[in-house]
């Protein structure tokens, strides 16, 4: 319990050294704090965690984790005018809505290898509206994604480790959502939204050295790739990095690496894009 916010969490064995789960909720009470005081603060967020682990066996085990949180804002007001005929009701607000869920698999081949296979859902929406009087507007988008990815780490020695895996994603986009009610629909366009689905692939591999005590490099080289309106782009990515340790509290690092975003922009206009960037 804080001053601002609190969180209920429970975790607990379900099969004694075979499975367990963890449940986590929290939920912020500013808006009722401020309301005590007579200041109106119509602004809060709670959030939802759940995990559950399943040992199938010595060599495998089941991993599922989903993260549930949203952001409100909600004002209302009567706004009195000189007469009753000049009275009228004033809203606005948005919500912003996250929703993820993991389902993991890891599995050791033997001690120096092992694997994790995932399957990730992710959802992103966010509604803002806005209300006077009999008029209304609400602005909604939305962002899918659901992807698959298969990550090996090998333990060649001591001092060198090699991962290397793929990665697949479905993006599904679906912005510029629009509804307006009232005589201001007169002057703005419905609009339904408009569906891009964007697939995204990528290979990659990672070799990491450790040279001495002080000394670590690290180098990778990563093969990305999307399909964006049926145009396919794709792109290595490198990266190297080492490290110096002076001493338990300092180090000496440098890096270079090179990324690309496929989906970093989606616009506002009425077409529906998405740039792709290289950085």
């Amino acid at each position: 319990v804080g001053l601002l916010s609190s969180r209920l969490t429970i975790e607990a064995p379900i099969i004694k050294e075979r499975a367990s789960f963890l449940i986590s909720g929290r939920r912020t009470y500013i808006d009722q704090v401020f309301k005590a005081f007579g200041t109106p603060l119509p602004y809060y967020f709670y959030d939802f965690n759940a995990k559950l682990n399943y040992k199938l066996s010595d060599r495998d085990r089941l991993f599922f984790s989903a993260y549930f949180g949203d952001d409100v804002l909600a004002y209302e007001e009567r706004v009195e005018g000189e007469s009753v005929a000049e009275n009228f009701d004033l809203g606005f607000g948005f919500q912003l809505g996250n929703f993820t869920q993991t389902l993991r698999w890891n599995h050791i081949f033997h001690p120096k290898l092992f694997a994790n296979f995932s399957f990730i859902h992710t959802s992103f929406n966010y509604d803002i509206r806005g209300d006077i009087d009999n008029n209304s507007v609400l602005i909604q988008s939305e962002i899918r994604d659901l992807g698959a990815k298969l990550d090996f780490t090998h333990y060649l020695s001591e001092n060198t480790q090699l991962r290397f895996g793929l990665q697949s994603i479905w993006h599904r986009f679906r912005p510029n959502i629009l509804s307006a009610q009232g005589i201001i629909a007169d002057f703005i366009d419905n609009r339904a939204g408009v569906f891009l689905n964007t697939p995204e692939l990528a290979l990659y591999g990672n070799y990491e050295f450790q040279a001495t005590e002080k000394v670590k490099l690290n180098g990778g080289l990563r093969l990305t790739g999307a399909v964006v309106k049926n145009r396919v782009y794709a792109n290595p990515e490198p990266r190297l990095s080492g490290s110096y340790q002076l001493n338990d509290r300092q180090s000496l690092k440098l890096s270079y690496s090179r990324m690309s975003q496929y989906m970093p922009h989606v616009s506002r206009s009425e077409e529906t894009t998405v740039e792709p960037q290289a950085t």
